[in-house]
């Protein structure tokens, strides 16, 4: 898979911040789909969410202040 695309939309996710990835991530969990995710396919959705949620994991249970 080429992943070049994906990592510029990832930098582009992050500049969302994390509030927003929050929420991005939950309505996938919730089998929605975010409007900065429409138009992608399953594997692109799938390698963005993990990756999102790899970053968000530096949080942990405390959260973010952004």
């Amino acid at each position: 898979m080429d992943t070049q695309h994906l990592e510029v939309m990832l930098e582009e996710l992050c500049q969302l911040g994390c509030r927003r990835i929050n929420i991005i991530l939950q309505q996938v969990d919730d089998n929605e789909i975010p409007n900065e995710l429409q138009g992608l396919s399953d594997s692109d959705c799938t390698y963005l969410c993990t990756e999102l949620k790899s970053i968000m994991s530096i949080y942990g249970d405390k959260g973010c202040q952004i």
